[in-house]
């Protein structure tokens, strides 16, 4: 059997999806209605009970073997056997199967809010999910899927970045200058020159040992974006060899002038800022895992988010990014951009460390009421 999880922020969106199949057919649930918006709304109705939670919606799929055909009953008695090992008890739900395809499954849609106002945790529950799977295989006597060997084309096929909210005016106009000063231009030295005039700053990667450029990063107005991250036509690769932009090696020294960097994107920043990010982001991660849903936290103050191991500390006084910068082993914060970190912000954050020692944060608790004890 396999299991796949999405979580979202709209019922009706989610519940349109599977309601809406010509063949869709309601198992169970604790929800009922005429109309997919007055189900939506009776979901709608228990997630407002905790403000708090971003991503409400739990939306859980469950398909098994072409050969294994199960009936209404023994759907319906995973599901909610799938509900209850996940820790989705007491919340409402929804069970409905699709015939859309060979493989027989079923959708659950359910609230992460539950009864009392208290959300399901997500630490961890993709691995959760395998292994609760496992043990239903087992118990309803279903085969264990193979896992089918990724070609090399496969492995190193990537998800494209997606920007946080704070980053999408800037990741735009990255993508748009550059593209029209690449129709403009015919050579990188050309198009470095160009892209300052609009303070862009364009800044090389090379590699330690042979000192060869093997990459760039665009900074625009103190965000840092890759190349990769911009997409495949912005990389160093890119602009060579698909926008056809021509680069001799003569032109590495005058190429250097123009992007004023040496060997590395990332900002020298003094101890002390160093010292100030290493105090301030393990308290915003430990707020973010506590009361967020792992990729957004929102306070009256600030906002954290996280993307792919990457973590933004956002003050809400005057919408500037207090620090962009990646979790490493041990103590040691790696920043992306220049930190700019206030006096202030240190006093935010040493009064949040010690109310956080003063909440005792257990599983399963209602810790919505815990996060509004905390000035963040």
């Amino acid at each position: 059997m396999i299991g796949k999880q999405i979580k979202g922020r709209g019922f009706y969106g989610c519940l349109k999806y599977v309601l809406s199949k010509p063949d869709a057919e309601v198992l169970g649930g604790t929800v009922s209605g005429t109309t997919i918006r007055s189900l939506a709304r009776q979901f709608r109705f228990y997630a407002n009970g905790n403000p708090q939670v971003q991503r409400v919606v739990y939306h859980a799929i469950l398909s098994t073997a072409v050969t294994e055909p199960l009936d209404n009953d023994t759907w319906t008695a995973i599901a909610q056997d799938y509900l209850e090992q996940m820790g989705y008890t007491q919340v409402p739900y929804l069970i409905v199967r699709h015939r859309d395809t060979e493989h027989h499954h079923v959708h659950i849609v359910a609230s992460r809010v539950k009864v009392d106002g208290s959300c399901v945790s997500d630490s961890w529950d993709y691995l959760r999910s395998t292994k609760v799977i496992r043990q239903l295989e087992e118990k309803y006597g279903l085969s264990t899927p193979r896992l089918r060997r990724m070609s090399h084309q496969e492995q190193w096929k990537f998800l494209p970045y997606q920007p946080l909210e704070e980053e999408r005016n800037a990741f735009t106009f990255l993508q748009n200058t550059i593209e029209r000063c690449c129709q403009t231009n015919s050579s990188l030295v050309e198009l470095v020159r160009s892209l300052s005039q609009y303070h862009i700053n364009v800044i090389l990667h090379k590699t330690q040992q042979t000192n060869k450029i093997r990459g760039l990063a665009y900074e625009y107005k103190g965000q840092l974006f890759t190349g990769t991250q911009l997409g495949v036509l912005y990389t160093w690769n890119g602009l060579i060899q698909k926008r056809g932009l021509s680069f001799a090696k003569t032109d590495e020294t005058l190429l250097h002038q123009l992007t004023q960097q040496k060997t590395n994107a990332l900002p020298k920043i003094i101890p002390q800022e160093q010292n100030a990010l290493n105090v301030i982001a393990p308290i915003a991660k430990k707020l973010l895992d506590c009361f967020g849903d792992g990729q957004h936290l929102d306070g009256k103050l600030y906002s954290i988010q996280c993307r792919k191991n990457q973590y933004c500390l956002i003050r809400k006084e005057d919408r500037s990014i207090v620090y962009q910068a990646i979790s490493q082993k041990g103590q040691n914060w790696k920043p992306l951009i220049q930190s700019n970190i206030t006096e202030k912000d240190l006093k935010n954050f040493e009064l949040i460390r010690q109310q956080l020692e003063t909440i005792e944060i257990r599983k399963n608790h209602d810790s919505s009421r815990n996060f509004k004890t905390i000035r963040l």
